[in-house]
């Protein structure tokens, strides 16, 4: 049946049942409106005090034989008294889990974009949790008192807003590795630009094209530095092939980048300051929930899910295609120091990454092809003399992009 909860009390659904012994059960689920969390309240009248105590139980079941995710791994997560979150993929988990005396703030069952997470409320219980498998049915269970137990649950999506509502610290189970404290925010962007034109894919592009513009002036440094080192390349290779002694060649290499005043590291050092944005948007993206089957543009239905074009009954995926190509150029155009024979072996990166990134979400891809392009936009000004200063290349070639991702959209 449906269910209307009230707007000022909550909905109760009461679960009662006797086992064969006598010893009846009953489960109180307590539900309110906007949110995903519910009280669990349980007793146990048994007919003689036998000394043992109550469980309750929570278990979830995985086909052994379903198609798995790369990126999106089942398990075991709970957050320990420390406020450490800890996950246990289900293939590691065996018959017997943890033991008596392990406290714990919360504990559940977590994928990429879900959670069914069981909260004590009392301390006893928080420092009585086990969890196990049988076969492919996974169980964690919480011990109450006695007679009775308190708990909350939650189950629902890992929306961080939601979560962190509950007071209850769920948010810690959405991990965006090491640099979550910048992938946070720049979800946040993202879900502002969603509001304003209502499309994913225009949010992951106009956030992409904001991170470049804001590190053109790093970008710039990189690029002239790396021009600058490859100039001075036969002065380079003259010395190593006239001093055998690596102290000296040391020593004269040095007074030949001050001469010359070039930094040697000069091209790496703004590569690596915007190195943990782009693993923070990279992690955004990829464990994002809000881009579970949200569209983009004509075959780009969901962002989170890997795109093609079926053409003849073959599906052709265009836009990891044009993010190989865009690599490629982007490679080509880049100053380089190595010499021929390295750069050549280079270019199999492009391939490389475009067979890896066959099974990434299109979200992903999106990111980097636009990322790529402006790039490219950016090096062809930086390098040559043109009219137009590099800024102004990347203002307009950023509002170029983003309207003709805006007229797909419309197509």
């Amino acid at each position: 049946g449906v269910y209307s909860v009230p707007a000022d009390n909550p909905f109760r659904v009461v679960l009662s049942g006797t086992l064969p012994n006598g010893t009846q059960i009953t489960k109180t689920l307590s539900f309110r409106t906007g949110t995903y969390l519910f009280d669990v309240d349980v007793s146990v009248s048994a007919p003689a005090n036998d000394g043992s105590s109550l469980w309750l139980g929570w278990g979830v079941f995985e086909n052994a034989n379903a198609e798995r995710d790369q990126f999106d791994v089942s398990g075991f997560v709970y957050l320990d008294s420390t406020q450490k979150v800890n996950s246990i993929a289900t293939p590691s988990i065996e018959k017997e889990g943890l033991s008596d005396g392990t406290s714990v703030q919360w504990m559940g069952f977590a994928n990429k974009y879900f959670l069914s997470a069981l909260v004590p409320t009392e301390s006893s219980s928080k420092s009585n949790v086990r969890y196990g498998r049988v076969d492919n049915f996974f169980i964690a269970r919480v011990k109450g008192d006695t007679t009775s137990g308190s708990f909350k649950a939650y189950i629902g999506p890992k929306v961080f807003e939601d979560l962190e509502q509950t007071g209850l610290d769920l948010q810690r189970s959405i991990d965006l590795g090491w640099f979550s404290f910048l992938a946070h925010p720049l979800l946040g962007l993202i879900k502002f630009f969603f509001k304003i034109f209502g499309n994913y894919g225009l949010a992951i592009i106009l956030l992409t094209l904001v991170i470049k513009a804001a590190f053109l002036p790093l970008t710039r440094k990189s690029f002239e530095s790396m021009a600058a080192m490859q100039e001075i390349q036969p002065e380079v290779k003259a010395l190593r092939e006239r001093i055998k002694d690596p102290n000296q060649l040391n020593t004269e290499m040095l007074a030949l980048y001050k001469k010359r005043g070039v930094n040697p590291m000069g091209g790496c050092l703004p590569v690596l300051i915007q190195l943990p944005v782009f693993l923070g948007l990279y992690n955004a993206l990829l464990y994002s929930i809000e881009l579970r089957h949200a569209p983009f543009a004509l075959w780009i239905t969901d962002l989170s899910a890997p795109e093609s074009l079926v053409v003849g009954g073959i599906g052709i995926p265009v836009m990891v295609l044009l993010m190989g190509l865009s690599m490629l150029v982007s490679q080509w155009t880049t100053p380089s120091t190595m010499d021929p024979v390295q750069k050549k072996v280079m270019l199999f990166m492009p391939v490389v990454f475009t067979f890896l990134f066959l099974g990434f979400p299109s979200g992903l891809v999106l990111y980097w092809l636009i990322n790529n392009v402006i790039s490219i936009v950016q090096q062809m000004y930086i390098r040559s003399e043109r009219k137009a200063t590099p800024t102004q290349a990347t203002l307009v070639a950023s509002v170029a992009i983003f309207s003709f991702g805006f007229i797909l959209t419309l197509m």
